[in-house]
């Protein structure tokens, strides 16, 4: 499901009521919300994030561990995109090979982050620590 967060609906039954949000994205602006509600509003905002700076833009994820010893589950991942400046350019390109032959240089940006959540005794997600790698 996390994989889907940019272009589905997301589930918010799988979090407790008062889930607790750490986001760590920019280290020195560091911040923590408490609740359904606010968290959901902080996904939101990680989407208009998202689609303001990428065009077609999808979240994969590289790698998920599930860790016993503190109830807690990690992922490694990424969101590929399109800046919107090189969307708007490509299209007016003359030709799509360069000089040398080669294809025209990758537009793919992306976004790189970690996310830890730590469940409860019912599974439920009480705590997400989001990071940037």
């Amino acid at each position: 499901q996390f994989s889907k967060i940019l272009s589905e609906k997301h589930d918010f039954s799988i979090y407790t009521k008062d889930i607790e949000f750490v986001n760590n994205w920019f280290p020195d602006k560091s911040y923590s919300t408490v609740g359904t509600m606010q968290y959901a509003i902080e996904l939101a905002k990680l989407k208009i994030y998202v689609l303001m700076r990428l065009a077609n833009s999808k979240m994969t994820l590289l790698k998920v561990t599930n860790h016993v010893e503190d109830s807690s589950v990690k992922i490694r991942w990424r969101i590929l995109g399109i800046s919107h400046s090189k969307f708007f350019l490509k299209f007016f390109k003359d030709n799509s090979k360069n000089r040398n032959g080669d294809d025209d240089d990758d537009l793919t940006e992306w976004l790189d982050g970690f996310s830890t959540f730590y469940v409860n005794k019912k599974g439920l997600v009480k705590k997400h620590i989001m990071e940037r790698v």
